[in-house]
């Protein structure tokens, strides 16, 4: 996706000109709840979205192509989308549970399931965190290895003192002279 309004765009919607909220709607033209605007003449209007951005047409499965990879792209961002979605429409009255005498209220078990998921993606993100961390501490020890024996890792000083030739406060002429640490044979 190809960012074509900048976060630091901080029009809240007035006129003709899209909020950000508004530029990567998820509706298509001719949905009630796509952005529009009244014009001077008090025609209303749509919005330039996302969606409509690239081009104008008729065909409504190209906006309806565009609008599902704005949706994709928002649900993919965060693993736990739809379960701040169930929370929402949960604690805006939108869902409720008949529980019959004697058996588990499955609001209860849906909220256990999802404060295990988010708990084991907490720790799976860590333990990632973690791995990458060890990983790249053991790739710079092993260069550290290569360097302290014969091999064909250049010691990094060199390396700086080669980039930096004309000033002699990084490397001695010594150092490059047979038997110095920046010669190679």
């Amino acid at each position: 996706m190809i960012i074509q309004k900048s976060i630091y765009d901080y029009n809240e919607g007035e006129g003709s000109e899209p909020s950000l909220e508004e530029y990567y709607t998820t509706f298509v033209p001719g949905d009630d709840e796509y952005p529009t605007y009244t014009d001077e003449n008090g025609v209303k209007q749509d919005k330039k979205t996302y969606v409509t951005s690239v081009l104008e047409t008729s065909d409504q499965s190209i906006y309806k192509e565009r609008a599902n990879s704005v949706e994709s792209l928002i649900t993919s961002f965060d693993s736990t989308y739809s379960y701040r979605l169930y929370e929402y429409f949960l604690e805006s009255g939108s869902i409720k549970y008949n529980t019959l005498e004697g058996q588990t209220n499955i609001g209860d078990q849906i909220e256990r399931m999802i404060k295990v998921t988010r708990e084991k993606n907490l720790w799976d993100a860590e333990k990632s965190l973690n791995d990458t961390w060890r990983e790249y501490l053991e790739m710079l020890e092993a260069q550290t290895e290569e360097r302290e024996t014969e091999s064909r890792l250049v010691d990094t000083g060199c390396v700086i003192g080669f980039k930096h030739a004309n000033d002699s406060s990084y490397t001695s002429a010594s150092d490059w002279e047979k038997g110095g640490k920046c010669y190679v044979e």
